[in-house]
């Protein structure tokens, strides 16, 4: 039996592309991976149509800020967000979330004994001070990508409004600024969200274009059951995103963020 294949791709206007042999999806069975059970719960005619007649898309476009970061001391090099990155690599990415409390994906390099703070903000708030709320976390003293996934007790994201998030590492134990790392994760639009199974879910989000989501739950897969097929569906969502250096790193932690109320 053959196994579905996909190719994603970013078009001109900063959009990702997903197609499928649709024959291949209509004459045989293919092999179970998580895109492949996906689509296999939305019908096989129509889902082949959409594929055919427009495809699917992720909804990213420029935001407002610049990308990158900077840090200080003898923090390593390496601490980055997992975003999309369009044409222009120099500006942070603005793209949709269906969560009131998303997952954040960052990568950092092998930092022993440090932790972390992402800042939620509301650029168009009316007062001086846009932050929303900010979350602390641990960072398990390995290199790869984590997880950190929004305290539920935090103010919810409300639908319709765009939020910044940044991320402040602190390399060492006692939290100076003299050794930390700063770097912004762009602009997030918050639209509804469903109700279902994982299956159903990413269905949902690929099928809206959201690609905050179809990364956590691609993530989360291959951080429960690590095997070539949920390497291979995370390599071609990097590769599709424009970030290909994040295709073989390894999900290391999938956690909780803690409400601060500093």
């Amino acid at each position: 039996m053959r196994r579905l294949s996909y190719c994603l791709a970013f078009s001109v206007g900063l959009v990702a592309v997903i197609s499928t042999d649709v024959n291949a999806a209509l004459q045989t069975t293919p092999k179970t991976t998580p895109i492949a059970s996906a689509l296999e719960s939305t019908d096989t005619v129509l889902m082949a149509n959409r594929l055919r007649n427009r495809g699917m898309s992720f909804r990213v476009r420029p935001s407002r800020y610049r990308r990158g970061g900077f840090s200080r001391g003898s923090c390593p090099d390496g601490a980055a967000p997992v975003v999309p990155i369009g044409e222009d690599e120099t500006v942070a990415p603005a793209y949709l979330t269906a969560s009131a409390h998303p997952t954040f994906l960052i990568n950092v390099p092998e930092l022993p004994d440090a932790s972390g703070v992402i800042y939620v903000e509301d650029p168009n708030s009316p007062g001086r001070n846009p932050q929303v709320y900010k979350a602390t976390f641990d960072i398990a003293d390995q290199a790869g990508i984590i997880g950190i996934q929004m305290p539920s007790e935090a103010p919810m994201l409300q639908e319709g409004t765009t939020y910044r998030w940044r991320v402040v590492i602190n390399c060492s134990a006692e939290g100076t600024e003299e050794s930390t790392i700063v770097f912004s994760g762009g602009e997030i639009e918050r639209v509804a969200d469903i109700e279902g199974t994982r299956e159903e879910r990413l269905d949902y989000y690929l099928q809206e274009g959201i690609w905050q989501e179809t990364a956590e739950l691609i993530a989360e897969y291959r951080y429960d059951d690590p095997s070539a097929d949920t390497d291979e569906d995370w390599a071609i969502l990097m590769e599709a995103s424009g970030i290909p250096q994040f295709a073989e790193t390894p999900i290391i932690e999938m956690t909780n963020g803690r409400l601060s109320e500093d």
